[in-house]
């Protein structure tokens, strides 16, 4: 048999095919041993990863379930809300009817008083105090006698007249500052949803972009353990050529 019948002459073999055969059969466990630790290395650390990721996403999920929760309580809340706020411009509404109505009146009656004669005159002046009969009178010369009482019932009520103008115009006050607060509310709660409206989604965003990095690290860890474990079976099978 001549040497070119031989495949494996040694005198066809290129110098630096047999300087990493005499190498690799020289560190042929070191090599082995290399891979494998690189591979189970690779594994290991997948698997930790993977259990990182799933106790995040178990935590994530629970976020999300509280998240859930709050909204739908905040719902309930803003219902019952815009129901009070309802009821609230309801009445609002109905007590300025209504004061607007007893102002009409009162200018009505004001008017018409103006121009009663003395004695309708003297008679509305008893009938609004509830003084006795005789209390105030008529006279001849145009003028209008009033009791020692009915003097003293009349004054005491106009006493009451600049407090109860004053109490108006504070509960208008009042009722003006609940009215701005209320519409100081709205836009408030406008305001905190439309917040709330973004942060949940940038949360969803960055879960989204976390996802997508987990993801890429699966196949990038992927195609490495492959490469790896080619690299393995490719140096075992070198060696059993070898041999």
């Amino acid at each position: 048999m001549t040497s070119a019948d031989n495949p494996t002459n040694p005198t066809l073999i290129p110098t630096w095919i047999k300087s990493w055969e005499a190498f690799i059969k020289a560190h042929e466990r070191i090599i082995l041993i290399g891979a494998a630790s690189l591979l189970l290395w690779h594994l290991g650390t997948k698997g930790i990863e993977t259990y990182k990721s799933n106790k995040d996403l178990a935590a994530q999920a629970q976020i999300n379930q509280q998240i859930a929760a709050v909204h739908a309580d905040n719902q309930q809340t803003q219902a019952q809300l815009a129901q009070m706020q309802t009821a609230f411009n309801t009445t609002v509404a109905t007590l300025n009817a209504k004061i607007a109505q007893k102002q009409q009146v009162t200018q009505q009656q004001q008017k018409i008083d103006s121009q009663l004669p003395l004695p309708d005159l003297s008679n509305r002046w008893a009938s609004l105090l509830s003084l006795s009969p005789g209390s105030i009178n008529p006279q001849s010369n145009g003028t209008i006698s009033v009791t020692t009482d009915a003097a003293h019932v009349t004054v005491n009520e106009l006493e009451k007249v600049p407090q109860l103008t004053e109490q108006v115009a504070d509960t208008q006050v009042e009722l003006k500052k609940c009215t701005d607060l209320s519409a100081q509310k709205d836009v408030t709660i406008t305001g905190v949803k439309t917040e709330l409206a973004g942060e949940v989604k940038g949360r969803t965003a960055d879960a989204q972009v976390a996802k997508d990095n987990e993801r890429k690290s699966f196949w990038k860890g992927t195609k490495f353990g492959a490469v790896l474990t080619a690299a393995g079976i490719v140096a075992l099978k070198v060696l059993i050529v070898l041999k």
